[in-house]
């Protein structure tokens, strides 16, 4: 097992996938941009002794996928790149956050979920570029 890496840091690296990759819901709203992590809190609170992280983890991918072609406005289909980012996202989450730093001990990372979701939306808010950068 590698090395594990502190939770600022899967943090700051899951918000930059999500928001280079558009994995968010429709707006820049507080909830828009959590959905992602909200979909994976929602996911391992369903765990239980019969469905393994395995399950849960797959299942959290296709989920966020999912959700994100039916929310997609675009006339393009979202495609194989956006599974690879959303499965990257998910994956950082499960095996650096979950397994590495809190020993898949499902009880541990909920106690923290609120301030893991908050920093997380710091990370994705630092992303955003300013109004003025837009209008350029």
């Amino acid at each position: 097992m590698s090395e594990k890496v502190l939770p600022s840091e899967i943090m700051k690296k899951m918000a930059e996938i999500g928001w280079s990759n558009h994995i968010k819901g429709g707006s820049l709203e507080r909830n828009s941009l959590l959905q992602p992590v909200n979909m994976i809190f929602d996911q391992i609170r369903k765990q239980n002794q019969i469905l393994d992280l395995e399950i849960l983890r797959t299942a959290t991918i296709q989920k966020i996928f999912d959700y994100l072609e039916r929310t997609n406005d675009s006339k393009y289909e979202i495609g194989k790149n956006k599974l690879l980012k959303v499965t990257e996202l998910v994956n950082l989450f499960f095996n650096d956050l979950l397994e590495k730093n809190y020993k898949n001990k499902i009880s541990l990372i909920l106690s923290d979920e609120k301030n893991l979701k908050a920093a997380y939306l710091f990370y994705v808010r630092t992303f955003i570029p300013s109004k003025e950068k837009r209008a350029e």
